[in-house]
């Protein structure tokens, strides 16, 4: 594997943070499986992603686009889902009284 450029490091930093709360218990696992030392304080864990090896950097950033992919297809899904609702709701003849 390639070594990663600072800006891919910036942005898989940025991207890590953006993680909700249930997803970075998956970063935990991923940074600890290469890196058993890891010490984690509490509920806080804190990691210089420059000492961060190169496959570790990379399994996270996989991590986070699939994350990411999945976040886009269950939002594309419920727009369909929702457009789909607004059709049907149109398509439905008004009751007309005489």
């Amino acid at each position: 594997k390639r070594e990663m450029i600072y800006d891919e490091k910036q942005k898989l930093s940025t991207n890590l943070q953006s993680l909700p709360s249930e997803k970075l218990e998956n970063v935990v696992q991923i940074i600890r499986k290469r890196n058993p030392s890891l010490c984690q304080n509490e509920d806080e864990i804190e990691v210089d992603i420059d000492s961060v090896d190169t496959e570790t950097l990379w399994e996270l950033d996989r991590f986070v686009t699939n994350f990411k992919k999945s976040l886009s297809k269950n939002k594309r899904k419920a727009e369909l889902v929702n457009q789909g609702k607004g059709e049907a709701a149109q398509s439905v003849p008004e009751k007309v009284s005489y």
